[in-house]
């Protein structure tokens, strides 16, 4: 690259002199590298132009198909359940029947491929396909008790600098 850098610069910025737009330059440019640094032997190349070996390379096909396209497009993203078993994406929410993720982390993906397919979720390997939230049917479906919104559990507490200020005078907790 260092020696390109120099190259350039010797061979065609050196020489722009009063360039006065940015278009000007560009023509300059792609000028330089399609007419000479293409097309003159270089030593790191044995002797070969740049030119030359690109096209004596040899063209395989790439074996693309509709999956690769399809895994390519695909949106992978980690969302929170909510205590509803609702979840946002896009803009939109969506809903699982799975009461048992509700308040969990999960995976949802949503291939931009055919953006009217709806998103889903994997779960231990299935895949489980989300549906648009219908507001009227969400709020008057059971629930199980791990949707219901439950208070959170007494945290243990703790003070970081409490428990230095007792290490440091040797005082024992009390059990």
């Amino acid at each position: 690259m260092e020696r390109f850098w120099r190259t350039l610069r010797e061979r065609c910025l050196d020489f722009a002199g009063g360039v006065s737009s940015l278009h000007d330059l560009n023509v300059r440019l792609y000028a330089f590298l399609d007419e000479h640094y293409h097309r003159t032997a270089h030593g790191g190349l044995m002797g070969k132009t740049p030119e030359g070996v690109y096209r004596a390379a040899p063209r395989h096909a790439d074996g693309f198909d509709e999956k690769k396209l399809r895994d390519a497009l695909t949106i992978v993203v980690r969302r929170r359940v909510r205590g509803d078993c609702t979840l946002p994406m896009d803009g939109d929410d969506w809903e699982t029947d799975l009461g048992f993720l509700a308040k969990k982390l999960v995976t949802v993906s949503r291939c931009m491929l055919d953006p009217s397919e709806p998103p889903w979720l994997q779960h231990e390997g299935v895949r489980h396909v989300l549906r648009p939230v219908d507001a009227k049917k969400n709020a008057h479906r059971e629930r199980s008790a791990v949707c219901l919104d439950s208070p959170h559990q007494a945290r243990t507490a703790f003070d970081p600098t409490g428990a230095l200020l007792d290490k440091t005078l040797g005082r024992k907790k009390d059990s």
